[in-house]
């Protein structure tokens, strides 16, 4: 079979149906953008729908843990303003065990300590003791002369008339020490 195209129209209605078939066609399109648009529409609409209502579950929620853990909040705070204070405190720390350990190598066998004390705030140390013989006390008396912490060590002069078991009392200024607030 044979296809025979007639074209009988005049040239104005055929301009006319190519005008009103590229109106039918864009009017198409404009409707698929329009539904394609709508769907767009609706599923931005529902997603902030559905995360509007997350966000206020999300602040009841925080509002509840709030309310029940308000104790436990307070309590946190306390300690973190005490473990600052601590801090705070630790920074003007200085050590005295290594001083105490310098102070005990340089302690003879003929020595025995009964007392010591070491006062921060005043800068003082107080040694009290008995030493075997009046030889002993003067060698450790010059000892602790040398000691790079310690000022000056006076032994009183009437210990010095006894021979031996003899009872002394140190007393002396400290340096190089940093001074507590």
């Amino acid at each position: 079979m044979m296809n025979i195209n007639l074209n009988l129209l005049p040239e104005k209605k055929k301009e006319r149906l190519k005008y009103l078939i590229k109106f039918i066609f864009s009017k198409h399109i404009l409707e698929i953008i329009l539904f394609m648009t709508s769907i767009m529409a609706i599923a931005l609409i529902w997603s902030w729908l559905v995360l509007e209502e997350g966000f206020s579950e999300l602040a009841i929620t925080s509002s509840l843990v709030n309310k029940e853990y308000a104790s436990y909040n307070q309590e946190i705070r306390k300690m973190n303003i005490l473990i600052n204070n601590i801090d705070d405190t630790t920074k003007e720390y200085e050590t005295v065990m290594p001083k105490i350990i310098d102070f005990s190598k340089n302690l003879p066998n003929n020595i025995r300590i009964t007392s010591f004390y070491l006062d921060k705030k005043n800068y003082t140390l107080s040694i009290t003791g008995i030493a075997k013989t009046r030889q002993d006390l003067l060698n450790y008396q010059d000892k602790l002369k040398q000691l790079s912490w310690t000022d000056s060590f006076d032994t009183p002069v009437s210990k010095l008339f006894q021979t031996e078991n003899i009872s002394f009392e140190f007393q002396t200024k400290l340096k190089n020490i940093k001074k507590v607030k």
